[in-house]
């Protein structure tokens, strides 16, 4: 196993690069849309009522099967790969988004427009600073999940560490199979533990300014 790492580790080293741009860019395009969105739905329930159900029905569609959905519409490679792992990090990330919001103590805003803080500085400065460690805490689940997913996307040529887990399959080489398979672990693993990280140092931050 090791002997098939190191004859190997330049193509290992490519799919591990595609994995993290894949997971990369996913997670970007979804917070991009997903904190905006969950501010919007946490002070509009009846909007939160309608669309979350929406992302969560997208949550429970297996993601092979989603894949397979996105082919007859935007053809095999990186596009329905980005599509369906956007769709699947939305949820969490909007649920956690909402949760982070709701949780902001009412009084506390109300004292930032007594003392004369604008609209924007309330929500960045009080809002979304109290709530970032939820949204970093959705942020992490999410992570983990796109790395899990993508490996995935490799069924359709999105590239990334699972290529080596279907084409050892498909040859009957389990070394494959395993290596790519402690790789992606590997890669979850450091990327929950730094998250995890980020996460406990802002709530750190956050409860010592309350």
């Amino acid at each position: 196993m090791l002997k098939y790492f190191i004859d190997n580790r330049h193509m290992i080293w490519s799919l591990t690069l595609q994995h993290i741009g894949l997971t990369l860019t996913t997670i970007v395009i979804a917070t991009i849309i997903a904190v905006p969105l969950g501010y919007y739905f946490a002070s509009h329930k009846i909007a939160n009522r309608v669309i979350m159900p929406i992302f969560s029905l997208i949550y429970t569609i297996p993601s092979l099967a989603f894949f397979v959905l996105l082919i007859p519409l935007f053809g095999l490679g990186t596009t329905p790969a980005l599509i369906a792992l956007v769709s699947y990090t939305m949820f969490v990330l909007v649920r956690n988004t909402v949760v982070g919001y709701q949780q902001v103590d009412d009084r506390m805003v109300e004292a930032a427009r007594s003392l004369g803080y604008n609209r924007w500085t309330i929500i960045w400065r009080f809002k979304t600073l109290y709530a970032l460690p939820t949204i970093i805490s959705g942020l992490r689940i999410a992570t983990t999940s796109t790395i899990g997913i993508a490996t995935i996307a490799s069924y359709i040529n999105a590239g990334g560490l699972g290529t080596m887990l279907f084409t050892g399959l498909n040859e009957n080489n389990y070394t494959e199979v395993v290596v790519g398979s402690i790789v992606i672990a590997v890669f979850a693993l450091i990327v929950n533990w730094a998250l995890e990280r980020l996460q406990t140092r802002v709530l750190r931050y956050v409860s010592g300014l309350s």
